[in-house]
């Protein structure tokens, strides 16, 4: 399943229908939840979105409620099952002791980022390249559709910055990208992006921080201008696009990597990071949170599993920038200002990066190989244990040429 988004640009009849039934939905999620919630605070009743449609049914024979019935019925029976979908969830978090478990919200009057989905898109025009929604009609997109079979479900969507977007999921054909025979290690860093393995150093853009001091000075400006004006709507906007274009070249940088990534490299070893975790650093968060780890890892796991490459996730425990990549000698410590250092058994003179991404890529392969089964958290993550060296059959490359050779990726495929 492959997920496409595309700009959209409804004309001024259908922005101002889509105004309505923004409202709509967002008064029935509220009214169902308002409803579920007092259910079982006073009966102890767990009401279903069967049980609120049937209720929406007779609400709109009323006529101070007929204005329900302007928008598709489909799309108000589509925000009845997503918000089942979050009650599911909620459970879900519940039943595993989580704490806070994220009870659903109500939806405030001017949310700026809503959605609808709509349900029996028309098949003649989608085949001629025109998405025509039920009541609503043809709207207008910047690119033409994918050659992709109809789907079942399309979704419209307003972003905060105002920009409207249609967005659908289709099963396709991918190709497998033919094996290259090469692995790789990455090293996520926030002096560089990331460092591999082989010594390429990729450097770290830094989207937010370049576009933080005019972004303050927007924001500051939308802090004076009097709420419920248009001229706050406006300045509102304005900031919000910043936020976008950050947005956007983040991903297009975390995509252009990746995707480099994948064709070039049959087996490629990450670290495990915990980034939720790491976010919360008082001086560091910002950062972290610019350079985009998560999402980078996040579009490896899926751009592997589409074109039959494999992804080592090394455990995050594993000390990789003070073991030495030449002899499996590990540092007790090592500062995070030291940039370089030399290996007191070997005499190796290391980059801290691309040591990282060297130790990385051993640890990856001996997962693969089957040949790392300890725990690397309470052995303090070395690669070889108190008065051993790594294997030699590690650095040379022993267990990716055995690997290669016996076919491993046509396995793995």
């Amino acid at each position: 399943m492959r997920s496409y988004r595309l700009r959209a640009y409804p004309n001024g009849a259908q922005v101002r229908m889509l105004n309505q039934w923004f409202g709509a939905a967002r008064w029935l999620w509220n009214y169902s939840l308002a409803s579920r919630t007092k259910a079982y605070q006073r009966r102890k009743e767990s009401l279903t979105s069967i049980d609120i449609s049937r209720r929406l049914t007779k609400l709109k024979t009323l006529p101070k409620y007929a204005w329900l019935s302007a928008p598709p019925a489909t799309c108000l029976t589509q925000t009845l099952r997503d918000q089942d979908a979050t009650f599911r969830h909620f459970f879900r978090r519940v039943k595993a002791g989580e704490n806070p478990a994220g009870y659903p919200r109500f939806r405030p009057r001017h949310e700026h980022t809503t959605s609808l989905r709509f349900q029996g898109v028309s098949l003649p025009k989608w085949v001629k390249g025109t998405v025509s929604l039920h009541k609503l009609g043809a709207v207008k997109l910047a690119e033409p559709l994918p050659n992709v079979q109809r789907p079942d479900t399309v979704t419209l969507k307003r972003e905060s910055d105002g920009r409207y977007y249609i967005t659908f999921s289709a099963k396709v054909e991918v190709a497998l990208l033919p094996v290259t025979n090469r692995v790789i290690g990455v090293d996520l860093g926030l002096t560089h992006l990331a460092t591999l393995s082989d010594g390429t150093k990729i450097e770290n853009p830094r989207h937010y921080r370049a576009r933080l001091r005019y972004l303050r000075q927007q924001q500051r400006c939308l802090s004076r201008r009097q709420k419920g004006s248009k001229r706050r709507e406006r300045q509102r906007l304005k900031v919000a696009r910043i936020h976008a274009k950050i947005r956007a070249r983040s991903q297009y940088t975390a995509h252009q990597f990746t995707t480099r990534l994948v064709r070039n490299f049959d087996v490629i070893a990450v670290e495990d990071l915990a980034v939720k975790n790491m976010i919360r650093h008082p001086r560091l968060a910002r950062s972290i949170a610019d350079a985009g780890w998560g999402e980078i890892t996040r579009q490896l796991e899926y751009k592997c599993a589409w074109y039959g490459r494999t992804l080592v996730k090394v455990d995050r425990w594993f000390p990789s920038s003070k073991t030495c990549s030449a002899c499996g000698h590990k540092l007790e410590r090592l500062a995070l200002s030291v940039r370089g250092w030399t290996c007191p058994d070997c005499g190796a003179i290391h980059d801290r990066d691309i040591n990282a991404g060297q130790n990385i890529l051993l640890a990856g392969m001996s997962q693969i190989g089957g040949r790392e089964d300890r725990d690397l958290r309470r052995e303090g993550g070395a690669l070889a244990g108190d008065g051993e060296t790594a294997p030699d059959e590690l650095r040379t490359g022993q267990i990716a040429s055995e690997l290669f050779s016996n076919g491993f990726n046509q396995i793995n495929l």
